[in-house]
């Protein structure tokens, strides 16, 4: 085998930290409950636990929700939501970001511990020194300041080679046999000791996997997994357990104490049952592809349709529900106009009609017992001008099994 197996996810049992859903003098946050059938309640949160969430509505009147009909929470984004902060007007402060091979993300930076062991030591925030195997890894972008207007694109997946992009633009394919504060890579048979500062980001060649189990994003970027949440009181917790040492592992928290609290901003969403939840673009189709980062929204990255068309996608077993937010781009909400279409093994569903007017249109369908979804992109009366659409928050709801 290409590296050690490890039978457990990493993080998914790694760590326990207490977040701050609201400070106890603030108001409690603004959530959307997203339910089984993807329709929406929005309130206050007083709380949650694995018996389902008790939300305030704007009415007053307070709604519980089972856990059984409940699959995320979607919290309001902060106003001071924005961009990377550039520390002068050319200069861009860029985090660090290491991706899993089940989406999992963490943001932070290398540890200045390093480990021989197969492993990649990462700090972060709320979970402190975390101890990541190299085949858990899916990609790591390497902290650092870029001068200039543009930063480097994303690597994409690897493939079948391991991928090392330098900052001088250079970019290696082989094997990875080391991460740390230098990075150890076999090229053509040589071996090669890289210093971590002519590193930008690199790929490994690690087959992905589904999400699975209770997971929360963090506005920092962070999307990880979180047994055992619970709300009460204005503060979320989950439990922390010492994963096996085969597993990823977290060292001792900051401080000594056994939590971590973060501002009521932290928490951007939460996702109940990450397989019951399928993000449009993590589905496999004709233009679709698994990509771990189909998942950096809770409801995953939005969808984009350009020009006429139509795309096609394998819907997972026990399928129930589609659901998404239609919307023309910016530029084309003045002389852009569409039809979409959605259809379920070729019976449609829905048409809706988009332009200025109507730019932003919710769709809501159920697809039970259906295998394939269609989405069709056709031009209005302006022609095949400005005919381009996106899709937000397109998700498919999978019955619990």
């Amino acid at each position: 085998m290409r590296r050690a197996t490890h039978t457990a996810r990493a993080l998914a049992a790694a760590a326990s930290a207490w977040l701050s859903a609201a400070a106890p003098a603030d108001p409690p946050p603004i959530v959307d409950a997203v339910l089984s059938d993807l329709s929406r309640v929005t309130g206050e949160l007083i709380d949650y636990d694995r018996s389902g969430v008790t939300l305030a509505g704007r009415d007053g009147e307070v709604v519980t929700i089972e856990a059984g009909d409940l699959l995320a929470l979607i919290a309001e984004p902060p106003a001071s939501a924005g961009s990377p902060a550039r520390t002068m007007s050319s200069v861009l402060a860029r985090p660090g970001l290491v991706t899993l091979v089940d989406g999992q993300r963490l943001s932070g930076s290398p540890s200045i511990f390093d480990r021989d062991d197969g492993s990649l030591v990462w700090d972060h925030t709320v979970l402190g020194t975390v101890e990541l195997p190299l085949d858990r890894i899916d990609r790591v972008r390497i902290p650092r300041s870029i001068i200039g207007p543009a930063q480097p694109a994303a690597l994409p997946p690897a493939a079948t080679d391991d991928v090392l992009l330098l900052t001088n633009g250079d970019r290696l394919e082989g094997f990875l046999t080391r991460a740390g504060s230098s990075i150890g890579f076999e090229v053509g048979g040589n071996a090669v000791e890289i210093d971590l500062n002519s590193v930008d980001q690199y790929a490994v060649a690690n087959p992905p996997e589904p999400m699975t189990g209770t997971v929360a994003w963090l506005t920092d970027g962070s999307i990880i997994a979180v047994p055992g949440l619970t709300v009460r009181g204005g503060l979320a917790s989950f439990d922390r357990r010492r994963a096996a040492s085969s597993e990823a592992n977290v060292t001792e928290p900051q401080p000594s104490e056994d939590r971590v609290l973060l501002d009521e901003d932290s928490l951007a969403g939460l996702v109940v049952d990450a397989g019951r939840l399928r993000p449009l673009g993590s589905l496999s189709g004709s233009e679709a592809v698994f990509r771990p980062d189909a998942r950096a929204e809770p409801l995953g990255s939005a969808v984009r349709l350009d020009g006429p068309g139509l795309r096609s996608y394998r819907l997972p077993e026990g399928a129930e529900w589609f659901a998404a937010e239609a919307v023309l781009p910016l530029r084309s909400r003045v002389w852009g106009e569409a039809t979409l279409r959605v259809l379920a093994d070729g019976t449609e569903l829905a048409a809706i009609e988009l332009g200025p007017e109507s730019w932003s249109v919710p769709i809501r369908v159920p697809v039970r017992g259906a295998q394939e979804l269609t989405i069709v992109l056709e031009p209005g009366r302006y022609g095949d001008v400005q005919v381009t659409a996106e899709l937000h928050d397109a998700v498919v709801a999978v019955d619990a099994r």
